[in-house]
Parts: structure tokens; C-alpha cells; sequence
């Protein structure tokens, strides 16, 4: 896979949040590096004043994609954190890499879930 057209892939998924009315605006970036690498980011501002922010830091290699690093935070109006997805080395170390922060302050174990299922996440919420 392309980091072109993963990166629409990923666009495609953050769309379906305007396309239900649910997001109030979108902004995105994507720098492209060397060595087939992209930094992509996104603000997008629900209609409840909420927040998704969304980083990955991505590579393609041997034709599959490879986040470096990523992070996929929800937090409300008042800017506290509702989630935050995760790989980000904590200290002490947490003995998982991929983790998921929780409104209740705990952080678990839990893998990036796909595009998809963030945005039902956040619907959930709203």
C-alpha cells in the first residue's frame, strides 16, 4: 500500500463525521519525508465543541505501512480527555506499547482500532 492512499483512506474515515453532520471543521496536514515517510495531522471540532486530534507518523516499507508513531486524542469542550489512543513510551514503563487513556485517568493495554471504529467511538459520545 501507498501512503497516498492510505492517507486518503484515513481522510475517507475522518469525512464520515461531516458527511453526518457531526463535525463543525476540519483541518488537516501532511508533510511528506524522505525515505517514504509522511506526518500527517488533524483538528476536527464536533458540533458539541469536542476535539479529535489525530497524529501518526507514518513509513511505507516493503509495501505495507508502518506507524512510528501515533496518537488519536478525544477530549471535550472544556478540554478535558474523554480518550486518547496511544504509543508513546511512558516512564516508569507501562510493559505494553500500544495503550489507550482512559476519562477515568487508567491507561490499558489496547491496539489503534481502525478509522472506523474511532469515529463510532466518538459518536458514542456525542
Amino acid at each position: 500500500m501507498l501512503l497516498n492512499e492510505y492517507i486518503e483512506g484515513l481522510k475517507t474515515g475522518i469525512y464520515l463525521l461531516d458527511d453526518y453532520g457531526l463535525a463543525m471543521r476540519i483541518e488537516s496536514e501532511t508533510s511528506f519525508r524522505e525515505g517514504s515517510e509522511a506526518f500527517i495531522t488533524f483538528k476536527i471540532v464536533l458540533v458539541d465543541d469536542s476535539e479529535l486530534y489525530i497524529r501518526e507518523y507514518l513509513a511505507a516499507r516493503d509495501g505495507k505501512i508502518e506507524k512510528l508513531s501515533y496518537s488519536y486524542q478525544y477530549q471535550a469542550g472544556d478540554k478535558s480527555l474523554i480518550f486518547r489512543y496511544d504509543n508513546a513510551e511512558h516512564k516508569p514503563a507501562l510493559g505494553f506499547s500500544e495503550h489507550k487513556h482512559t476519562r477515568s485517568g487508567s491507561i490499558i493495554p489496547s491496539p489503534l482500532p481502525q478509522i472506523h471504529e474511532i469515529v463510532d467511538e466518538v459518536i458514542s459520545y456525542l
